[in-house]
């Protein structure tokens, strides 16, 4: 089997990504003191684990040759986490793979990008420095961004905007503050990102030494308002008051991000799940486990 490293292969969408993979590829993935074994209960006696600091990465790449990189370790900066923290995660650290990578046979480099402007916050921001550093190391191998609208899925973390709407609702709160939920989204179910990546792997012999850059999201727009809304009947919840336009929108709020998945479409990728069948699976296992 090929060899790739996997960072972030604790989190949301890194387990999903390892689940799907292991079998058909050998997964080095990273680690720290504080990760989580949660969602890969079962399956991380399958994975090669090192730990997230250089030594230990240069000692991987020297030890195996890794074929891939597939960058998902991310911090949002939600929580009262330091913004030192945020860019070490999310641009440091991929940086400093990066690196590696140039020095070895490393045919791809796959980092899971936001589509977000990059005014937004530190994570948007320290997002887009990367993508900057990836376009400058490209020619000596395949490097790969990927752009993705907000995904969702079960076993996410109420740091992400759908689990916690679902969480509230299913707790049936008295009421729920929210802005005026005009701004739109592209919401995609998780599985549709991961076949999304396994479709980039699949087509791997098709990426020259450069940049590239897919968007990856669902064609359908959907207001905040219109989510919330279905989300409230889908969970059965006939108690809380939504109060729209309570709340203020953020500082420098995208009301509409502009999506092409035309070039990620040409490899052969294509979304499966809908809205209504995603938030349907979500809110189900998130039942089944508490909604918590």
């Amino acid at each position: 089997m090929k060899t790739l490293l996997l960072t972030g292969a604790t989190g949301f969408l890194g387990s999903y990504l390892c689940k799907q993979l292991i079998g058909e590829y050998h997964i080095i993935a990273t680690r720290r003191q504080t990760s989580n074994f949660k969602r890969l209960i079962g399956l991380s006696d399958k994975i090669t684990w090192i730990d997230v600091a250089a030594n230990s990465l240069k000692k991987a790449f020297y030890e195996h040759e890794i074929f891939t990189v597939i960058h998902c370790a991310t911090q949002y900066g939600r929580k009262e986490v330091d913004n030192l923290e945020t860019i070490e995660a999310n641009m440091i650290l991929p940086l400093r793979v990066l690196e590696i990578c140039q020095k070895h046979s490393t045919k791809l480099f796959i980092n899971t990008d936001t589509i977000l402007d990059k005014r937004m916050s530190y994570y948007t921001f320290s997002k887009s420095q990367f993508k900057d550093w990836m376009k400058f190391c490209s020619s000596k191998l395949s490097c790969i961004n990927m752009e993705l609208e907000h995904f969702y899925g079960p076993y996410d973390d109420d740091s992400k905007f759908v689990t916690w709407l679902i969480h509230v609702l299913i707790k049936e709160e008295p009421q729920l503050e929210l802005t005026q939920g005009e701004q739109t989204r592209n919401f995609i179910y998780v599985s549709d990102v991961v076949s999304a990546v396994q479709t980039i792997l699949n087509q791997s012999s098709e990426f020259n030494k450069g940049f590239y850059n897919f968007q990856v999201g669902s064609d359908s727009e959907t207001k905040i308002k219109e989510l919330v809304t279905l989300i409230k009947e889908l969970t059965g919840n006939q108690t809380t008051k939504l109060k729209f336009g309570s709340l203020p929108y953020r500082e420098n709020e995208v009301m509409k991000v502009n999506i092409d998945t035309a070039p990620l479409r040409k490899l052969g990728w294509k979304e499966k799940v809908s809205l209504k069948e995603g938030l349907i699976k979500t809110i189900t296992e998130e039942k089944n486990k508490g909604g918590n």
